[in-house]
């Protein structure tokens, strides 16, 4: 729909075109109308009309003086002259200031329509190759970025070649980046391979784009699926801090993880664009210390701290709670460590830190291969390999990684813990079995097995939910039963069992089984006849 305005110092002609012919049917809406030139002239630079259809002779403003207006002040409307005069002048001047039609008064409904949609029909084509030309601009313009910033890419990643420096100033890559920094912008989360980082879009890439090309104040490169890089003059005096954050609301967008951004110190011309991307890299490899992104220069990774330590002491600490298979003190050793070295690594390189988490896990493997002494701990050594193959990953996830491989390696102590104990309280329950007729005591019992009777007291009871000594009051108590109904004297079994006095033998058996050996043989004889009665 195309708008257009009517002038005529005759309101009844205005009233005529502009209300009694159906222009929506033709695509033409209405916006205004006027009575005077000085009028009509003001309501074109307010409405900006497509279409002006004009009287030539106007109160305060004549139709051609109008018309010179709008071409001083580059109002683009296309402008159809009517007069009453049959003077071929009129219609010369018309036509020489650029009028698209001319038609004579009087004139019919049918003329002016087929005038005005003759306009209608020459701006539509107007517009259509209008667009076509933007489009091939577009296109043009696009093919050469896409060349050029293939051809800065390869610089990337690569030393510069003997035409190198030719293809830079044809580019006219010396006039926009006499020097400049390297900035990369990385939305893979700490370079973890085991997550799946979201790809960069196109429409990000353009977002950014317009961010820093149409400030003229960088080149934005797709460096990857999910890395960008930014060549930024020197000269631009830009907030690191602020870009970064404005860059990575971009791209968070397409769901990515934390964003980073590493950039390099100032450096010039094509041949110092590799080593400025390394720059970029390197420093972006301290967001190793951070799991929300953060923004990392070079210039502040040449300050590097020492690698950190901690006290022989708490090492010792932590392998005394490993060798026990205590998973919670371990843990709380660990975590005393972690924060010895986050209170040291205010910068320390990456890959020193990882070298010493690696080492811990090292550390405490051997300590495992020692207390295990041969025995299998299934999935220990290849946990081991993992983790010394491990990528950059991130400071924290370094160190849940630590926490999970010690936590396994204490489960296998209490694997092999219980392993010993079910041994050896199986020895116990054999030697008791073996010496009923002895006198079974806890210090008798932990002689045969080689522990202190506090420490066998207390695994017994652990394992078996019994003491010791009710446990061999019981074995013998179920032992007489079985004697008993084989026939055995009640004397004999008193001795067999370790009891010298026979009535305390029965005491103790009336106590557990609510009657006397002798009542017990009865009762189930008798309860054998009334079966078979």
């Amino acid at each position: 729909m195309l708008t257009m305005c009517v002038m005529d110092d005759i309101k009844m002609v205005v009233n005529g075109i502009a209300y009694q012919i159906p222009w929506e049917k033709h695509g033409i809406q209405i916006v205004g109308t006027a009575e005077d030139g000085q009028r009509g002239l003001e309501m074109i630079r307010e409405l900006r009309p497509d279409i002006v259809l004009t009287d030539i002779c106007m109160p305060h403003l004549g139709g051609c003086d109008m018309i010179r207006k709008m071409i001083e002040e580059h109002l683009p409307s296309k402008v159809i002259f009517m007069s009453g005069f049959n003077d071929f002048a009129y219609a010369q001047e018309a036509v020489r200031l650029g009028a698209f039609d001319y038609l004579s008064k009087p004139f019919t409904p049918a003329q002016v329509v087929e005038s005005v949609v003759k306009v209608r029909e020459a701006i539509i084509e107007e517009s259509e190759k209008a667009t076509k030309m933007r489009l091939l601009e577009m296109e043009i313009l696009q093919n050469r970025r896409h060349q050029r910033d293939d051809f800065l890419r390869k610089l990337l990643h690569r030393a510069p070649s003997v035409d190198t420096e030719q293809q830079w100033n044809n580019w006219q890559l010396h006039k926009m980046l006499p020097d400049y920094r390297t900035l990369i912008l990385d939305a893979e989360p700490g370079g973890n391979k085991e997550k799946s980082p979201a790809k960069i879009s196109e429409h990000t890439i353009t977002a950014l784009r317009e961010i820093l090309e149409e400030r003229e104040e960088g080149i934005v490169l797709h460096d990857g699926s999910q890395r960008i890089v930014v060549l930024i003059p020197s000269s631009r005096s830009l907030d690191m801090e602020a870009l970064w954050q404005e860059a990575a609301a971009c791209i968070e967008g397409d769901g990515a993880g934390p964003i980073s951004l590493g950039y390099s110190t100032v450096q010039e011309g094509p041949a110092q664009l590799a080593y400025a991307y390394q720059e970029a890299d390197r420093a972006l490899g301290y967001r190793f210390y951070s799991s929300t992104g953060g923004c990392y220069s070079y210039e502040r990774t040449q300050q590097t701290s020492d690698i950190p330590r901690y006290a022989p002491e708490k090492e010792k600490a932590l392998l005394y709670s490993l060798r026990s298979g205590n998973t919670e003190q371990t843990e709380y050793r660990l975590d005393e460590l972690f924060l010895e070295w986050m209170s040291q690594s205010d910068y320390c390189r990456p890959e020193l830190m990882v070298q010493q988490f690696k080492t811990l896990c090292m550390t405490v493997y051997r300590t495992m291969l020692e207390v295990l002494e041969g025995m299998p701990c299934d999935g220990l050594a290849e946990r081991l390999s993992d983790i010394q193959g491990l990528p950059l990953l991130t400071f924290a996830e370094w160190m849940n990684r630590t926490t999970e491989f010690c936590s396994f390696c204490c489960e296998c102590i209490r694997g092999q813990q219980n392993k010993e104990y079910s041994r050896v309280i199986h020895q116990v329950k054999q030697y008791i079995e073996d010496h009923l007729d002895s006198d079974l005591t806890v210090n008798s019992c932990a002689r045969a097995v080689h522990l202190s009777p506090s420490y066998l007291a207390n695994l017994f009871k652990r394992e078996t939910s019994m003491t010791l000594a009710n446990y061999v009051t019981t074995l013998r108590i179920e032992k007489a039963k079985e004697w008993l109904l084989e026939g055995m004297q009640v004397q004999l079994i008193s001795s067999k069992l370790g009891y010298e006095d026979r009535p305390y033998f029965s005491e103790m058996f009336k106590k557990h089984c609510g009657m006397t050996p002798s009542m017990f043989r009865q009762h189930y004889f008798e309860q054998q006849n009334a079966k078979k009665r």
